[in-house]
């Protein structure tokens, strides 16, 4: 939970500030980005014990909505 305060801190006010939490059997992680907002820049923090992923995801800022879900 202090990861995600930190991550609200530090991002921009311009930005879509919606955090989601992200788990699968291998990561857990964070979504900093709403896909239904369209927003330019979404980013994923994935962990495991060992490993530290970051993606970054840009879209258009036009066209369909959501260009990308969540699920994908």
């Amino acid at each position: 939970m202090s990861m995600v305060l930190i991550l609200k801190a530090i991002m921009l006010p311009t930005t879509d500030s919606a955090v989601y939490e992200i788990r699968s059997r291998d990561f857990i992680g964070f979504q900093l980005g709403d896909p239904v907002r369209r927003p330019v820049k979404m980013c994923l923090h994935l962990y495991t014990e060992d490993i530290e992923i970051e993606i970054v995801i840009d879209q258009a800022p036009t066209g369909p909505v959501p260009a990308i879900t969540q699920a994908e």
